[in-house]
C-alpha cells in the first residue's frame, strides 16, 4: 500500500531524514520506533504532505504522492492522528467529529460515518454534547482517532497515541488500534512504548539519527532476534 524509497527531508538547512526507505502492506500494523529526535514525526508529516521532501519517493497505492497537498492525501484515504491529539477543545465532541468529515459532501454518507464511529466509541456518543477540552486524556485520544475515521481512511498514521496516558489507558488505546486493523484499516504506528507497540504490530522499523537502524518482524524484536536497544543507539 505504502512504499517509501530514499526519502530525504530537511527542516530549514538541517537534514532530518537521511534516505529513509520502508514499506507498509495492506492490512498491516507497522510500528516506527526510536528515541526522541529520531525523525519519526517528520516521517509521518512528510507522508501526509505537511512537509515536502528534498529527495526520494513516496508511493501510495501505486501513485507517487511526495509533495502532494494534505487535502489531496486525505481525500485519497490517508489520515494522520497527530501527536498531542490536537482536538478542538472549544468545540463539542460532535462538532470535532464533523470537522473530520469536512471533505465529504454527501450528507447521508457523513451521517453513516458518524453512526459507525459512535458504534466503535460508545463513550463519545454519551459525551457528544460535551466540549472536547473537558474530556479525559484517554477520551481525547479516542476522539482524535474517531475524528480521523470520519474521513473513511484506508491508511491511518498514528503519532504517539499513548503519550501522557496512564498504563491502563495505554493498553486500551493499543487494543483499540488492533481492533481497527482487524476491521480492515492499515496502520503506521509511531510509539514510545516500544515493547507494547510490538505486541500488536506485524513489522517494525527503528529510526535513530534520521536513518533506519533496524527492521523486521515484530516477533523477531520481541524474541531478541533483533536487538532493539542497540538499534536505538543508532550511529552512536
Amino acid at each position: 500500500m505504502l512504499h517509501i524509497r530514499d526519502l530525504v527531508v530537511n527542516y530549514g538547512p538541517v537534514e532530518v531524514l537521511h534516505g529513509i526507505s520502508l514499506s507498509v502492506e495492506t492490512g498491516e500494523i507497522v510500528s516506527v520506533l526510536g528515541p526522541n529526535g529520531a525523525g519519526k514525526s517528520t516521517l509521518l508529516r512528510t507522508i501526509v504532505g505537511l512537509l515536502r521532501p528534498q529527495r526520494g519517493e513516496i508511493t501510495y497505492q501505486s501513485t507517487r504522492i511526495e509533495g502532494r497537498s494534505p487535502e489531496d492525501n486525505l481525500a485519497a484515504g490517508i489520515a494522520l492522528v497527530p501527536e498531542g491529539r490536537r482536538i478542538f477543545s472549544r468545540l463539542t465532541v460532535l462538532e470535532n467529529l464533523r470537522a473530520g468529515a469536512y471533505l465529504k459532501r454527501n450528507k447521508r454518507e457523513v451521517e453513516e460515518n458518524l453512526a459507525f464511529v459512535f458504534e466503535q466509541f460508545p463513550i463519545l456518543f454519551e459525551r457528544h454534547a460535551q466540549l472536547g477540552g473537558t474530556l479525559s486524556g484517554g477520551q481525547q485520544q479516542m476522539l482524535a482517532i474517531a475524528r480521523a475515521l470520519m474521513s473513511q481512511p484506508q491508511l491511518m498514521l498514528l503519532d504517539e497515541p499513548s503519550l501522557g496516558l496512564a498504563p491502563l489507558l495505554v493498553h486500551d488505546i493499543l487494543e483499540l488500534i488492533q481492533h481497527l486493523r482487524d476491521n480492515g484499516l492499515t496502520i503506521v504506528l509511531v510509539e514510545q512504548n516500544a515493547h507494547q507497540a510490538l505486541e500488536i504490530s506485524d513489522r517494525a522499523y527503528v529510526l535513530a539519527s534520521g536513518k533506519v537502524q533496524a527492521e523486521g518482524d515484530a516477533l523477531e524484536f520481541q524474541q531478541g532476534g533483533l536487538d532493539l536497544e542497540q538499534a536505538y543507539l543508532g550511529d552512536a
